[in-house]
């Protein structure tokens, strides 16, 4: 690897193709490693922009219905209110494992139908 590929493909990975200067683009011109880092890359903004986008509300009493459906051992604690510290950064985490976990699916999908055409 080159001295302009780490940089190259760190502003690829990081703000896309279309953020290259015109060093990083004459240097994706003479080498085949960064070339394909761009592809992928522009691969993946097609893919992404092509991708539905959809926003889902969750129905008001969701929490009270999944309490419900749980049973006994997930009975609010009557100290707190039953509200537990960190809540939300709980929620928080697991939404966002869920989604690197969609999105590091799709891309796996991407690329092994890119590479068996």
């Amino acid at each position: 690897m080159r001295v302009r590929c780490v940089p190259t493909r760190a502003t690829v990975q990081a703000r896309g193709a279309s953020a290259l200067t015109a060093s990083m683009r004459t240097h994706v011109g003479t080498c085949a490693g960064c070339a394909a880092a761009v592809s992928d890359a522009r691969v993946l903004d097609v893919a992404f922009a092509d991708a539905r986008v959809f926003e889902y509300t969750a129905p008001s009493d969701i929490e009270q219905r999944i309490l419900a459906a749980t049973g006994p051992w997930a009975v609010p604690d009557p100290v707190r209110g039953g509200r537990r510290p960190g809540r939300a950064a709980t929620v928080a985490a697991v939404a966002t494992a869920a989604t690197t976990a969609a999105v590091g699916t799709f891309v796996i999908v991407l690329r092994r139908r890119q590479r068996a055409a």
